[in-house]
């Protein structure tokens, strides 16, 4: 296992135990069906069911291969399903920092950066509002989604 496989493997454990302390029933997709293309937990609590794709970062740059181009950024999969949500795990920290955000508000910011069709690689940028690095990004995102910090309940 490599350096991303174990920082993203932290990170999906780091969302099952909280949700689990918030009283979500758990399961991960990875357990069957190894580094699952789509998604990597489901959970549900109550009526509540919700499929989470799980990106962890060490740094405040989460980075991951768009191999489609950023317009296509969870190919083959219906986005705007409202149980479909995305888990940004920030472990920079003494304690890592989550956004718990539908997918759809995600596909829906990187749309809005006009981003173009030839990247291959996404960064999202957290704690930095402007562009002072080399590559180019969506970028203040701690601000843009900060009513998803820490949203547990998946609302």
């Amino acid at each position: 296992m490599n350096l991303a496989q174990r920082v993203g493997r932290l990170a999906e454990l780091h969302v099952e135990r909280r949700l689990t302390e918030k009283g979500w029933l758990c399961g991960n997709f990875n357990v069957s069906v190894e580094n699952a293309s789509s998604w990597d937990l489901f959970v549900k609590k109550g009526h509540k069911t919700r499929v989470i794709r799980v990106k962890g970062s060490s740094s405040f740059d989460v980075t991951w291969t768009v191999p489609h181009g950023p317009g296509a950024l969870f190919k083959g999969s219906p986005t705007d399903d409202p149980c479909d949500w995305t888990a940004i795990v920030v472990m920079a920290f003494t304690e890592p920092v989550t956004y718990l955000l539908p997918t759809a508000e995600l596909v829906r910011a990187v749309l809005d950066a006009n981003l173009p069709a030839k990247w291959r690689i996404l960064h999202l940028h957290f704690r930095q509002t402007n562009r002072t690095v080399g590559h180019p990004g969506q970028y203040g995102l701690d601000l843009k989604f900060e009513r998803f910090q820490e949203n547990w309940e998946l609302e």
